[in-house]
């Protein structure tokens, strides 16, 4: 499994800011550096910055929270379709079989009736299961269905146009899941890359000036993220725990709502995230299974803050579609 950890203190933002700046001030000073590698080149220094752009355009931990939630709330949509055409097909049932109390109580239980009340309390595979049996029943029964007007002809074909959306955007959101941490190990090993390179080169800044302190300072990490407005010295410590035993949850991504702070929280659910600026801060909280969390924090200059907060899980159960074939009642 891909690493997710940073060898960088600080935001990402400020990782790209003070890099550019760190990688502008070896090209003002390109001779000099030259005489301790053959490597500084213009060329090497515009790679270098190229680097930063590069890292800077992989999408986000916000980005995916957002493509998430935006999902959801298209997968809540069309299960709400789903439903209702399962509903209006449990109206045509009762009428080709009023007459026959036992025969009714076995087609609805046929066309799913069991499965409906799980499935209105969202848990997205009995939603599936329940619009497959009705599918398959309305295939079974058309002729009785569409006798005497009762069903319009095009019904079937609408229910299993919504059924077949509805299958798309569960899929869709559960593929959303399965890349986050392909892609938070892309972006983190980008992110590293732009680092490490810029640390090399600093270090050799460092030795090219030992003697003037003044330049000397100014390839310093730590100086170049102050003169860039991102050196504050604030931190925050995050706990994220799930029901009331607690229990951590790994792999929450975190991302502060200007985009400049992210991580992921380790095995045992911490975060920490040093070098930030004091005051408020808004952050999303959001996992594979659990609902997104946003909060607003105050973080006080020389302290790492600390924060406690727990998660709910969605109410749903595996991403994987029902196989199209019949689903029998359970």
């Amino acid at each position: 499994m891909a690493s997710n950890k940073t060898s960088f203190a600080g935001s990402i933002a400020g990782l790209f800011a003070a890099s550019r700046l760190g990688w502008n001030q070896c090209s003002d000073n390109l001779t000099v550096f030259k005489n301790v590698s053959n490597i500084y080149t213009p060329t090497y220094v515009a790679n270098a910055l190229k680097a930063i752009d590069d890292a800077e355009k992989i999408p986000g931990q916000g980005n995916r929270a957002g493509r998430r939630s935006s999902m959801r709330v298209s997968l809540k949509t069309a299960q709400e379709k789903g439903l209702a055409n399962w509903q209006q097909l449990k109206g045509y049932v009762e009428k080709a079989w009023t007459n026959d109390a036992a025969m009714l109580k076995a087609k609805l239980a046929e066309a799913g009736l069991g499965l409906y009340r799980m499935a209105m309390g969202g848990k997205w595979r009995e939603v599936s299961k329940l619009l497959r049996q009705g599918a398959d029943f309305i295939a079974d029964n058309k002729n009785a269905l569409l006798a005497g007007d009762n069903m319009p002809d095009d019904f079937d074909k609408k229910y299993e146009n919504d059924m077949n959306v509805f299958n798309a955007q569960w899929n869709n959101y559960g593929s959303i899941g399965s890349t986050n941490e392909v892609d938070t190990s892309v972006r983190t090993k980008a992110n590293n890359g732009v680092y490490n390179s810029l640390k090399v080169m600093l270090s050799d800044g460092k030795r090219i000036f030992a003697k003037d302190a003044a330049e000397k300072k100014q390839f310093s990490y730590i100086n170049l993220l102050r003169q860039s407005g991102y050196g504050g010295s604030a931190g925050m410590r995050v706990e994220l725990t799930t029901g009331k035993e607690k229990l951590p949850v790994a792999n929450v991504e975190a991302v502060s709502s200007d985009d400049k702070y992210e991580g992921v929280t380790d095995s045992k659910g911490l975060l920490v995230i040093r070098k930030m600026k004091e005051g408020e801060h808004t952050f999303t909280f959001a996992a594979d299974n659990f609902q997104p969390l946003t909060v607003t924090i105050e973080l006080k200059a020389g302290v790492v803050s600390k924060f406690s907060y727990s998660l709910v899980k969605e109410a749903m159960e595996s991403m994987k579609v029902v196989p199209q074939e019949k689903v029998l009642a359970a």
